[in-house]
């Protein structure tokens, strides 16, 4: 719940009043399901098409949450692990939660290494 609550402040990003009107979208690869992605992660073929290109939009997704979220000086996030560690962890996380989207996954593991100062 509380992901979800930073995650709307973030797409946000303004006052209730100036802001309730404003629709806002997920697009892209974030909008798969987690299963899809798992699945796709440990097919050999489709894992270096499909789940490649899911990573590289989570990347984007933590790479904008860390401009967007910062005040007086950048966030690093996930600066510190490679691609693959954040692949392995988006993978677990997406394992707990097949019918989610993947950016409820990658706001929640955003959520994990911020808090863990990853």
């Amino acid at each position: 719940m509380k992901a979800t609550i930073s995650l709307v402040v973030l797409l946000l990003g303004c006052g209730q009043a100036a802001c309730a009107k404003e629709p806002w979208a997920i697009i892209g690869s974030g909008t798969v399901t987690c299963e899809v992605f798992v699945n796709a992660s440990r097919d050999p073929i489709a894992k270096d098409i499909l789940a490649r290109q899911i990573s590289s939009w989570a990347q984007g997704w933590i790479s904008a949450r860390n401009a967007a979220g910062r005040n007086t000086s950048p966030l690093t996030v996930g600066g510190s692990l490679s691609a693959d560690a954040l692949d392995a962890m988006l993978v677990s996380e997406c394992d707990d939660r097949p019918k989610d989207p993947v950016w409820l996954a990658v706001e929640s593991l955003y959520g994990r290494l911020e808090a863990k100062g990853l």
